[in-house]
């Protein structure tokens, strides 16, 4: 037997591209080592993440994905051990010395248009998009090992363990950093020229204590959301840690806590020993830090990981194609991985449904794809190296922290304008567009005034790191620069130094789009703030703000 495509690998990308090509009508087999239901990182979406799922949801009819694009849906209708996410948090520390609470920033995640984040349960998550899939009539094969695979011009063969030879015409590798594609063609590429360097260490955990907890007993720190309503990072020279709490509204029914440090090894190298006692030295070094974590223990055994960083030479070839995660990977700063692959879901899809029907797999046409997978890669380099850069000092953070935010802004304003009109029109070429752009290694991919804005403030960033100018005042040349800048939103406050949340609430996001359809910048109003009116507007707005959320 002969199938459309062979997927190596579960997770939650390839089964979503399953369930892609499958309600499209290919033959699609999923294939794995182990099974589900099965442990996962990379569980903190962002409105960018969440407006991929429904942009895939839309464009391909695929409508089970939107119910993981607000967390409302995804508690009610997919996993209830979910946890709610209303903000990206980060509270700056000194070893050895308490909070400061004027040492930390909110970014407020919109409520509407966009709909409430969710910090997704793994395991439950990639097993519901793998029964999606299997609903739409992919079929899957768990404990079946790979033991080689044969290309050529005829077709695909994989030779397994258990299920003997798979064949195919198309393969696609979703395995992740054990790419078998990788490996099979010597395409790790050298990483020496990026800036991040990082590892980690991560777990679950129970009976972590709510950070607001702590921070009320060293004074007001003027944020507009609870610590552990959304997803707390702890940022220090040299590294950061996030806290991811599934248990963080009135409705949870998950006591765990998703718990992990990433550290630049040349600053803190890997020691001999088990990794909770490296956990544990850490937190003696962190008073505050040590305090949120008393009494908390581990539900699962700690993995330590060597450098994060990695990627390949290219991501497809003749009859064969990676996800995103197999491609290569930076940093779980800022939540990106669950974006990238998503997006890159958004550009693959088509290409490969494209080539199966036309029956040409010429990596010609995959060229765009490979142009975003390099792209993405850059992107987030450039974003997380420079953010570690920055972590040892307050202020130069919160002035980068703020050129972020600026980026998110346009990010996910140009996937949003491009739903509403694709669901108010029914013209899912507007989706399509999506897929191209000027600017693809960066935040704000279609918007060129955002570019020097980026570059000018990294510049900064490395001159600081490079001990050639002081950390605060790259501050606030970085501060002024933000607020002379002619695309940073009045209503966000972001070039006010005394405000140090980006305000993203409704009054905000609507003070916003107003003044946004009135920029005098073409490229600005037309792109990002160009909304359906009347009735269309009306239907598609019902359609996104099932997100709405009042904890």
């Amino acid at each position: 037997m002969q199938h459309d495509v062979v997927i190596i690998g579960t997770g939650i990308a390839g089964t979503i591209l399953g369930a892609i090509l499958a309600r499209h009508g290919f033959d699609v087999v999923m294939i794995e080592k182990g099974s589900h239901p099965r442990f996962a990182i990379g569980e903190s979406t962002a409105p960018e993440t969440s407006g991929w799922l429904k942009a895939l949801a839309t464009r391909f009819d695929v409508p089970e994905l939107a119910l993981l694009g607000t967390f409302p849906q995804t508690y009610r209708k997919v996993a209830p051990t979910c946890g709610v996410k209303r903000h990206f948090g980060f509270v700056h520390h000194d070893p050895g010395r308490p909070v400061d609470p004027t040492h930390s920033t909110q970014s407020v995640i919109p409520e509407l248009p966009y709909g409430t984040e969710c910090h997704f349960f793994r395991q439950d998550i990639d097993a519901y998009t793998l029964h999606v899939a299997i609903r739409y009539g992919a079929t899957y094969r768990p404990g079946v090992g790979v033991t080689g695979i044969d290309i050529d011009k005829d077709g695909v063969r994989v030779e397994t363990d258990r299920a003997g030879t798979l064949r195919a015409r198309y393969l696609v590798d979703g395995a992740g950093h054990a790419s078998l594609m990788a490996k099979k063609e010597g395409l790790r590429a050298p990483i020496d020229d990026l800036v991040t360097h990082s590892r980690a260490l991560f777990t679950h955990m129970i009976d972590v204590r709510p950070f607001e907890d702590i921070m009320k007993r060293h004074g007001d720190d003027g944020m507009p959301r609870r610590w552990s309503q959304g997803t707390l990072h702890h940022i220090f020279e040299g590294g950061w840690m996030w806290v991811i709490p599934f248990d963080n509204h009135r409705r949870a029914v998950n006591p765990l806590c998703s718990v992990g440090l990433c550290l630049d090894p040349r600053v803190y190298p890997k020691p001999d020993g088990p990794a909770e006692d490296e956990f544990a030295a850490f937190l003696a070094r962190y008073p505050s830090v040590e305090e949120q974590f008393r009494g908390a223990r581990a539900a699962r055994p700690w993995i330590s990981t060597p450098r994060l960083q990695y990627r390949c030479e290219r991501m497809s070839g003749e009859r064969w194609a990676m996800l995103a995660h197999s491609y290569g990977f930076i940093d779980a700063l800022f939540s990106r991985g669950l974006t990238n692959s998503f997006q890159m879901l958004h550009i693959l899809a088509p290409r490969i449904m494209a080539a199966l029907r036309e029956d040409d797999y010429s990596p010609e046409r995959f060229e765009p794809a490979e142009r975003w997978a390099r792209a993405l890669i850059a992107d987030n380099d450039a974003l997380v190296g420079h953010s570690y850069q920055s972590f040892g000092d307050f202020d130069l953070w919160d002035a980068w922290n703020r050129v972020w935010s600026i980026g998110i802004v346009y990010g996910g304003f140009r996937i949003y304008s491009a739903l509403f009109n694709a669901i108010s029109s029914g013209d899912m070429r507007h989706l399509a567009a999506l897929d191209e752009a000027p600017y693809p290694d960066s935040l704000a991919p279609a918007l060129e005034p955002f570019q020097p804005l980026f570059k000018e403030t990294t510049a900064l960033i490395q001159q600081v790191a490079a001990g050639e100018l002081p950390a605060k005042d790259a501050a606030r040349r970085i501060m002024a620069r933000v607020s002379a800048s002619p695309i940073t939103p009045p209503a966000l406050k972001l070039g006010d130094p005394d405000v140090r949340f980006a305000d993203f609430r409704l009054h905000a996001v609507g003070k916003m789009m107003a003044w946004g359809k009135k920029h005098p910048d073409p490229a600005v109003r037309e792109a990002y703030f160009q909304y359906p009116l009347g009735p269309p507007m009306a239907a598609a707005w019902k359609r996104i703000k099932a997100g709405y959320y009042r904890p």
